[in-house]
Protein backbone atom coordinates (compact mmCIF):
# COMPACT_ATOMS: atom_id res chain seq x y z
CA UNK A 1 0.00 0.00 0.00
CA UNK A 2 1.45 3.35 -1.07
CA UNK A 3 0.33 6.89 -0.37
CA UNK A 4 0.55 9.50 -3.12
CA UNK A 5 0.26 13.24 -2.56
CA UNK A 6 -0.73 15.91 -5.04
CA UNK A 7 -0.02 19.43 -3.70
CA UNK A 8 -2.17 21.07 -6.38
CA UNK A 9 -5.31 19.58 -4.83
CA UNK A 10 -4.90 21.87 -1.80
CA UNK A 11 -5.84 24.86 -3.94
CA UNK A 12 -8.07 23.21 -6.52
CA UNK A 13 -10.04 20.85 -4.28
CA UNK A 14 -10.63 20.23 -1.54
CA UNK A 15 -12.64 17.36 -2.96
CA UNK A 16 -11.70 15.28 -5.97
CA UNK A 17 -13.19 12.25 -7.66
CA UNK A 18 -11.72 9.20 -9.39
CA UNK A 19 -12.88 7.03 -12.27
CA UNK A 20 -11.25 4.00 -13.87
CA UNK A 21 -11.50 3.34 -17.62
CA UNK A 22 -9.38 1.32 -20.05
CA UNK A 23 -6.42 0.96 -17.68
CA UNK A 24 -6.37 4.71 -16.97
CA UNK A 25 -7.18 6.44 -13.71
CA UNK A 26 -9.03 9.74 -14.17
CA UNK A 27 -9.20 12.44 -11.50
CA UNK A 28 -11.27 15.61 -11.44
CA UNK A 29 -11.00 18.27 -8.76
CA UNK A 30 -13.84 20.15 -7.11
CA UNK A 31 -13.04 23.06 -9.40
CA UNK A 32 -13.18 21.00 -12.60
CA UNK A 33 -9.50 20.34 -13.35
CA UNK A 34 -9.36 16.99 -15.17
CA UNK A 35 -6.31 14.72 -15.36
CA UNK A 36 -5.39 11.09 -15.97
CA UNK A 37 -2.61 8.59 -15.34
CA UNK A 38 -1.88 5.13 -16.66
CA UNK A 39 -2.27 2.41 -14.06
CA UNK A 40 0.63 0.64 -15.72
CA UNK A 41 2.87 3.08 -13.85
CA UNK A 42 1.26 2.88 -10.42
CA UNK A 43 4.08 0.69 -9.09
CA UNK A 44 6.63 3.38 -9.90
CA UNK A 45 8.06 5.53 -7.17
CA UNK A 46 6.49 8.62 -8.74
CA UNK A 47 3.00 8.49 -10.21
CA UNK A 48 2.28 11.33 -12.63
CA UNK A 49 -1.10 12.70 -13.71
CA UNK A 50 -1.39 14.48 -17.04
CA UNK A 51 -3.84 17.33 -17.30
CA UNK A 52 -6.55 17.32 -19.99
CA UNK A 53 -7.59 20.69 -21.35
CA UNK A 54 -11.37 21.28 -21.17
CA UNK A 55 -13.93 24.06 -21.59
CA UNK A 56 -15.32 23.49 -18.07
CA UNK A 57 -14.32 26.97 -16.89
CA UNK A 58 -15.99 28.59 -19.90
CA UNK A 59 -19.28 26.81 -19.21
CA UNK A 60 -19.36 27.14 -15.43
CA UNK A 61 -17.74 30.57 -15.05
CA UNK A 62 -14.33 31.55 -13.69
CA UNK A 63 -15.70 33.75 -10.89
CA UNK A 64 -18.04 31.00 -9.68
CA UNK A 65 -15.17 28.49 -9.61
CA UNK A 66 -12.96 30.94 -7.73
CA UNK A 67 -15.67 31.49 -5.13
CA UNK A 68 -16.45 27.80 -4.51
CA UNK A 69 -14.07 24.84 -4.46
CA UNK A 70 -16.65 22.04 -4.41
CA UNK A 71 -18.65 22.63 -7.58
CA UNK A 72 -17.93 19.24 -9.18
CA UNK A 73 -19.79 16.33 -7.57
CA UNK A 74 -18.62 13.29 -9.56
CA UNK A 75 -17.51 11.91 -12.90
CA UNK A 76 -18.48 8.78 -14.83
CA UNK A 77 -16.84 7.36 -17.94
CA UNK A 78 -18.91 4.98 -20.02
CA UNK A 79 -18.79 3.91 -23.68
CA UNK A 80 -15.97 6.38 -24.34
CA UNK A 81 -18.05 9.28 -23.01
CA UNK A 82 -17.25 11.27 -19.89
CA UNK A 83 -20.04 12.66 -17.69
CA UNK A 84 -19.32 15.33 -15.07
CA UNK A 85 -21.90 16.14 -12.40
CA UNK A 86 -21.76 19.62 -10.90
CA UNK A 87 -23.74 22.26 -9.05
CA UNK A 88 -24.80 24.82 -11.64
CA UNK A 89 -25.28 28.49 -10.87
CA UNK A 90 -28.09 29.91 -12.97
CA UNK A 91 -28.12 33.25 -11.15
CA UNK A 92 -27.35 34.60 -7.67
CA UNK A 93 -30.35 32.92 -6.02
CA UNK A 94 -30.71 29.94 -8.33
CA UNK A 95 -28.58 26.79 -8.03
CA UNK A 96 -29.35 23.38 -9.49
CA UNK A 97 -27.86 19.95 -10.29
CA UNK A 98 -26.58 19.43 -13.82
CA UNK A 99 -24.44 17.04 -15.87
CA UNK A 100 -21.98 17.79 -18.66
CA UNK A 101 -20.97 15.24 -21.30
CA UNK A 102 -18.28 14.86 -23.95
CA UNK A 103 -16.55 12.23 -26.01
CA UNK A 104 -13.47 11.09 -24.12
CA UNK A 105 -10.33 12.61 -25.63
CA UNK A 106 -6.90 13.12 -24.13
CA UNK A 107 -5.95 16.30 -26.00
CA UNK A 108 -8.98 18.50 -25.30
CA UNK A 109 -12.50 17.84 -24.10
CA UNK A 110 -15.41 20.03 -25.19
CA UNK A 111 -18.30 19.59 -22.78
CA UNK A 112 -21.96 20.17 -23.58
CA UNK A 113 -24.88 20.08 -21.19
CA UNK A 114 -26.41 16.62 -20.92
CA UNK A 115 -28.90 17.12 -18.09
CA UNK A 116 -30.24 20.04 -16.07
CA UNK A 117 -32.62 19.56 -13.15
CA UNK A 118 -34.22 22.96 -13.88
CA UNK A 119 -35.33 23.43 -10.28
CA UNK A 120 -33.84 26.49 -8.58
CA UNK A 121 -32.61 26.36 -5.00
CA UNK A 122 -31.94 29.72 -3.29
CA UNK A 123 -28.31 29.17 -2.20
CA UNK A 124 -25.11 27.25 -2.93
CA UNK A 125 -24.73 24.20 -0.71
CA UNK A 126 -22.69 21.00 -0.48
CA UNK A 127 -25.71 18.91 0.51
CA UNK A 128 -26.74 18.30 -3.10
CA UNK A 129 -25.76 14.69 -3.84
CA UNK A 130 -24.65 14.61 -7.45
CA UNK A 131 -23.13 11.13 -7.53
CA UNK A 132 -23.20 9.19 -10.80
CA UNK A 133 -23.23 5.49 -11.60
CA UNK A 134 -23.60 3.20 -14.57
CA UNK A 135 -27.02 1.54 -14.87
CA UNK A 136 -28.88 -0.90 -17.11
CA UNK A 137 -30.70 -0.34 -20.43
CA UNK A 138 -28.38 2.47 -21.63
CA UNK A 139 -29.09 4.60 -18.58
CA UNK A 140 -27.03 6.25 -15.86
CA UNK A 141 -27.94 6.97 -12.25
CA UNK A 142 -27.76 10.30 -10.44
CA UNK A 143 -28.36 11.25 -6.82
CA UNK A 144 -29.83 14.65 -5.90
CA UNK A 145 -29.57 15.99 -2.36
CA UNK A 146 -32.09 17.95 -0.32
CA UNK A 147 -30.25 21.30 -0.19
CA UNK A 148 -30.74 21.39 3.61
CA UNK A 149 -34.50 21.46 3.18
CA UNK A 150 -35.25 20.62 6.82
CA UNK A 151 -32.71 22.93 8.43
CA UNK A 152 -32.96 26.04 6.28
CA UNK A 153 -35.91 25.72 3.91
CA UNK A 154 -38.46 23.82 5.97
CA UNK A 155 -40.17 22.25 2.96
CA UNK A 156 -41.06 18.64 2.23
CA UNK A 157 -39.45 18.37 -1.18
CA UNK A 158 -37.61 15.04 -0.66
CA UNK A 159 -41.01 13.35 -0.12
CA UNK A 160 -42.68 15.21 -2.99
CA UNK A 161 -42.94 13.13 -6.15
CA UNK A 162 -43.44 16.30 -8.24
CA UNK A 163 -39.83 17.52 -7.90
CA UNK A 164 -36.33 16.01 -7.97
CA UNK A 165 -35.03 17.20 -4.60
CA UNK A 166 -33.87 14.30 -2.42
CA UNK A 167 -34.19 11.68 -5.17
CA UNK A 168 -32.24 9.03 -7.04
CA UNK A 169 -33.06 9.13 -10.75
CA UNK A 170 -32.15 7.24 -13.90
CA UNK A 171 -31.40 9.16 -17.10
CA UNK A 172 -31.52 7.69 -20.60
CA UNK A 173 -28.21 8.34 -22.36
CA UNK A 174 -29.86 8.92 -25.74
CA UNK A 175 -33.21 10.56 -25.03
CA UNK A 176 -32.16 12.25 -21.74
CA UNK A 177 -35.52 11.31 -20.26
CA UNK A 178 -35.39 10.70 -16.52
CA UNK A 179 -37.30 8.56 -14.05
CA UNK A 180 -37.47 8.78 -10.24
CA UNK A 181 -36.34 5.49 -8.71
CA UNK A 182 -36.11 6.41 -5.01
CA UNK A 183 -37.00 9.42 -2.85
CA UNK A 184 -36.70 10.76 0.68
CA UNK A 185 -32.91 11.14 0.57
CA UNK A 186 -30.80 13.69 2.41
CA UNK A 187 -27.43 13.72 0.68
CA UNK A 188 -26.55 10.50 -1.16
CA UNK A 189 -22.87 10.65 -2.08
CA UNK A 190 -22.28 6.90 -2.34
CA UNK A 191 -23.85 5.10 -5.29
CA UNK A 192 -23.28 1.70 -6.88
CA UNK A 193 -25.29 -0.52 -9.22
CA UNK A 194 -24.81 -4.27 -8.81
CA UNK A 195 -25.48 -5.60 -12.33
CA UNK A 196 -25.36 -9.24 -11.30
CA UNK A 197 -28.14 -8.91 -8.72
CA UNK A 198 -29.91 -5.85 -10.25
CA UNK A 199 -29.66 -3.84 -7.02
CA UNK A 200 -28.83 -0.18 -6.41
CA UNK A 201 -26.85 0.61 -3.27
CA UNK A 202 -26.54 4.16 -1.94
CA UNK A 203 -25.06 5.77 1.15
CA UNK A 204 -26.78 8.77 2.72
CA UNK A 205 -25.32 11.32 5.12
CA UNK A 206 -27.23 11.31 8.41
CA UNK A 207 -28.20 14.61 10.11
CA UNK A 208 -26.28 13.88 13.33
CA UNK A 209 -23.09 12.31 12.02
CA UNK A 210 -24.45 8.81 11.32
CA UNK A 211 -24.47 7.62 7.72
CA UNK A 212 -26.71 4.89 6.36
CA UNK A 213 -26.47 2.29 3.60
CA UNK A 214 -29.59 1.91 1.50
CA UNK A 215 -30.72 -0.89 -0.81
CA UNK A 216 -32.87 0.91 -3.38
Amino acid sequence: LKTFTLPALKSTGPRSYLSYYNQNLFLITGTGILMYASLDNIKDEKFFFKRIDTNFKDIVGADYIKQHKTIVKNLLIKNNKIYVSYEKKVKDICFTNAILVSNLKFEKIIFNEFFNMNECQPFFDNQVGGNLSDFKDNKILMTIGDYKFLKDLGNGNPQNINNLIGKIISIDEKTKEYKILSMGHRNSQGLYYDKEHNVIYSTDHGPQGGDEINVN
